[in-house]
């Protein structure tokens, strides 16, 4: 075109943790660092708090809209946080959430992406909260962020439901469900094992024939696998937990692939 500069849009989205009601972070400002060597800071008037058990099922919230950088590529994106308005909430107590190193260095995502001359480069940061979050330390959660970055031009999503029959055959009162994804045609294991899950989606067992979504799925080829025992993976630890399905899948650009249980 011509242009020597090309806009970005960043948002975010979250793979859910059992148990919380919210986990809310407290976001300041986005550092990005452009292919010229400059580093674009944008700090928002106000911080943004961003509950993100609430941006789950495909849902997403814009952090940077439209911003105009240099054509190229860009070396890294920094999300700027404030550990001491972020926190966790558990049977409706809550705890404060001790972020390593957020006050140096932020949550910074070291993949390149390209910002196209005259283009639009819109991405997506997937927070794997089953990943991220660790054991209680007296008042405090650790926050260690598990953090996919993904092209909105290149993914797709999954939805489906798992039967009543599914559920009452495999799982028992008080289990935690739900549906994990894996790159490739695998055997499914837990999260902290040598194979574990890119993303995952959160059950209500509570429905009758409850109904998942995963968004924000690269296309290619996929396994998906149904668990009751999600709230009993450690993401510390290589547990033991029990798949009652598994199916291969094929994510499609643009599209939503349907797969039931």
């Amino acid at each position: 075109s011509g242009s020597d500069t090309g806009t970005l849009n960043l948002q975010i989205t979250d793979a859910p943790v059992d148990d919380a009601q919210e986990v809310v972070i407290e976001f300041t400002g986005v550092e990005i660092k452009a292919a010229d060597g400059e580093t674009i800071v944008i700090t928002y008037d106000t911080p943004k708090q961003i509950n993100l058990l609430a941006l789950t099922g495909g849902v997403a919230e814009t952090i940077v809209d439209n911003q105009t950088l240099p054509a190229g590529q860009v070396e890294w994106i920094r999300l700027e946080v404030n550990e001491a308005n972020s926190h966790i909430t558990i049977d409706d107590a809550i705890y404060g959430l001790t972020i390593p190193s957020s006050a140096q260095t932020g949550l910074k995502l070291n993949r390149p992406i390209t910002i196209a001359e005259g283009g639009t480069a819109s991405f997506t940061i997937d927070f794997d909260l089953r990943k991220s979050v660790h054991e209680r330390q007296e008042n405090n959660y650790m926050l260690r962020p598990t953090l996919r970055l993904i092209d909105n031009h290149t993914d797709g999503a999954l939805h489906g439901t798992v039967a009543s029959t599914t559920v009452s055959e495999n799982c028992m009162a008080g289990d935690k469900a739900a549906v994990y994804v894996y790159a490739g045609n695998v055997t499914a294991d837990d999260v902290g094992s040598t194979v574990e899950p890119i993303t995952t989606a959160s059950i209500d067992l509570a429905n009758a024939d409850a109904d998942y979504t995963v968004a924000f799925i690269p296309a290619g080829n996929y396994t998906a696998a149904f668990t009751c025992d999600a709230g009993q993976d450690d993401a510390t630890t290589d547990d033991d937990i029990t798949f009652a399905g598994t199916q291969t899948v094929v994510i499609t650009a643009g599209l939503t692939t349907e797969q039931d249980f």
